[in-house]
């Protein structure tokens, strides 16, 4: 009768890697079951939730290697990598109890497992920090040690799942490849629409859902440019292609937006500068009303012009309600003063008297 040695491929949820290439042996063991856990004076809930997270802190490597180290000689868990004999390479949970998968590498360590190396013990973090993250993840398995006295004595034995060291193979050996029932679709039955589009998503990294949406949005796209391209081109901004039916490029419409703005902004500073031209021109004018009517002095001039112009409201709240400023008689109204004339008239008489006496004769 001939050996079988039985392979299985990866790269599929259903399979458990056998070993890593300088493994030797692999091994399944039962490390934790649903239910209170008595610990150090506590007790620990071990729930549905507590395992699934144990599962999923692995499969999410929190823990980028988690070893099988062999406790000491008091039986006390240790991390020395030169006490590790493996690594736990899958947990898989199976109803209430939780399995280590363990690919057992030292080669003096492997033919004594199940033999003299008799059980295992489960090192668990309750709430581990997750160091690419900086955030705690929940209960995650540190390492399987392994114990010939463990905590909990209600486990299942070693289960030797195969032996990678064939030893010497004579020609009967035959080696079967193991394949799940639907890796491989029969020729005869074609996929569906669901099926291909989930195939082209995983195997080929094509999202055709996105694709569509692209292809849907395209026509909205060339008409947009259209209409961009006939606008710019009835403003003068951007000419038409010499050549019929061919259509500007993206560039030369984002050439002519450019242009559009810059001279958009250049009208808009002419038309500022106007304004303030302009506003400039009805503060002077009101200012030198107000100093030739004398409410203001002509040294104060500027300073009232920069305040009308910066702050319109303060400056008339400060204007005074009268005149500040006494006008000069030279301001070309017409002045009489009647003690003056009065004076000159009086003086022209007796001068005029005074020259008669004395043979003279005054014109006034």
């Amino acid at each position: 009768m001939s050996d079988e040695l039985y392979y299985v491929p990866g790269g599929d949820d259903t399979f458990v890697e056998l070993s890593s290439p300088t493994g030797t042996k692999l091994f399944k063991k039962h490390i934790l079951t649903k239910g209170p856990l008595y610990y150090n004076n506590k007790t620990i809930d071990v729930t549905d939730e507590f395992l699934d997270s144990v599962v999923k802190n692995f499969n999410d490597h929190v823990v980028s290697h988690v070893q099988v180290p062999v406790v000491d000689e008091n039986n006390v868990h240790v991390e020395d990598p030169f006490r590790n004999i493996g690594e736990v390479v899958k947990l898989e949970r199976v109803g209430d109890k939780l399995y280590s998968y363990i690919d057992v590498r030292d080669e003096v360590a492997a033919p004594k497992m199940g033999k003299t190396l008799l059980g295992a013990s489960a090192m668990l973090s309750l709430d581990w920090k997750n160091n690419k993250t900086n955030k705690r993840v929940g209960p995650t398995l540190i390492h399987t040690a392994i114990t010939n006295n463990a905590h909990l004595n209600d486990l299942e034995d070693f289960e030797e799942v195969l032996t990678m060291s064939a030893g010497v193979r004579d020609s009967n050996t035959r080696a079967v490849v193991l394949t799940s029932t639907n890796t491989v679709k029969e020729s005869n039955m074609p996929m569906d629409l669901d099926e291909m589009i989930a195939s082209l998503r995983d195997e080929h990294g094509i999202d055709v859902p996105a694709l569509q949406r692209v292809a849907s949005e395209a026509g909205t796209y060339a008409k947009l440019s259209q209409d961009l391209q006939s606008a710019l081109a009835d403003s003068g901004i951007l000419k038409l292609s010499a050549s019929e039916g061919e259509e500007n490029t993206a560039e030369d419409i984002v050439a002519a937006v450019s242009q559009l703005a810059q001279d958009r902004v250049e009208l808009s500073n002419k038309v500022d500068a106007l304004v303030a031209d302009t506003a400039k021109t009805k503060a002077e004018k009101r200012v030198d009303d107000l100093v030739a009517t004398g409410f203001i002095t002509p040294a104060k001039r500027e300073a009232n012009l920069k305040l009308l112009l910066s702050n319109p409201e303060t400056f008339e709240e400060l204007l005074p309600e009268k005149p500040i400023v006494e006008l000069s008689n030279e301001s070309g109204n017409e002045i009489k003063d009647e003690n003056h004339d009065a004076d000159v008239d009086s003086e022209i008489a007796r001068l005029s008297a005074f020259g008669a006496d004395n043979g003279l004769t005054i014109k006034a």
